[in-house]
């Protein structure tokens, strides 16, 4: 149970990241010059 536990945390925090990723990319995408803030 316990590794269970364990691997489903890890799953959300990489989900979590995976999110973050995707809503600067869909923010880049909307506003093309916004592209060098985001990516610095």
């Amino acid at each position: 149970m316990r590794n269970i536990w364990k691997n489903s945390k890890k799953d959300f925090a990489h989900n979590e990241y995976r999110n973050q990723y995707h809503l600067r990319l869909s923010c880049a995408r909307k506003d093309n010059k916004n592209q060098s803030i985001l990516w610095g």
